[in-house]
């Protein structure tokens, strides 16, 4: 409603009526892809860990159970207002880049990553000193509080790298890039996903939380790689220079 009212009263953007466009439904739909494909596989994900705890960890599968959700629901404290930070920043690439401003977008980038990655570094040090003050608003039991402070603190050990890449891919997806920015984006999915089935089964039930802080680097890694060796032809290409 507020943005509504900002636009009917405030803006200098004035709403009006357009007949429908197949073409820019098309867009529309293409730009919202990667977020949704990324929400729906965290889903998956989720069901196959609690799968794989449930049937590596034995007597214990339901305490690890306990635990990582625990952990799941402090780790949104963090890609929660992280996501914020790269999604809510995608207008400004989007602006930018149809302005076919280099420097700006360039600006962008390094304010947003340096703000993204001081708050993952303020929550990475809070993670390390007082998980356990967040395991204790959650459960007292004396198994489950020390296996969910030990997954708290392995989730958070590769925030820093995934500050840069969530920015990152946002900020492609900002810049229209849609593929490129889908493919980094379950290209993560898929290294936590393999990860998620292969740990347990090779390293035992107790390493499984090591997945988030792998996909997180990797995906980090080359998101980093592909940025720098296909974003700045991608601009070049679309005039931006």
């Amino acid at each position: 409603m507020f943005v509504l009212c900002f636009l009917r009263f405030k803006s200098k953007i004035k709403l009006h009526k357009e007949e429908l466009s197949i073409e820019k439904m098309k867009h529309i739909v293409k730009l919202g892809f990667s977020p949704f494909l990324i929400i729906a596989s965290d889903s998956i994900i989720l069901i196959v860990m609690n799968m794989m705890l449930q049937k590596y960890g034995g007597n214990m599968g339901d305490i690890y159970i306990s635990a990582i959700t625990v952990a799941q629901s402090y780790f949104l404290l963090i890609t929660g207002p992280l996501l914020g930070i790269s999604s809510g920043t995608q207008p400004i690439y989007a602006y930018h880049f149809g302005a076919q401003n280099l420097k700006k977008i360039k600006e962008a980038f390094k304010i947003v990553i340096s703000f993204a990655f001081l708050f993952c570094l303020v929550m990475f040090i809070i993670s390390m000193c007082y998980s356990n003050v967040f395991v204790a608003m959650f459960t007292n039991d004396a198994m489950t509080m020390p296996i969910a402070d030990r997954a708290i603190k392995i989730f958070c050990l590769g925030i820093l790298m995934m500050s840069i890449q969530y920015v990152l891919v946002d900020g492609i997806t900002g810049l229209s890039n849609v593929k490129l920015s889908l493919f980094l984006s379950l290209n993560r999915k898929l290294m936590y996903l393999g990860c998620t089935c292969l740990l347990p089964a090779f390293l035992g039930v107790s390493n499984i939380f090591y997945a988030q802080p792998t996909a997180d680097i990797y995906a980090c890694i080359v998101t980093i790689i592909c940025f720098i060796k296909i974003i700045p032809s991608y601009l070049k290409s679309h005039g931006v220079q």
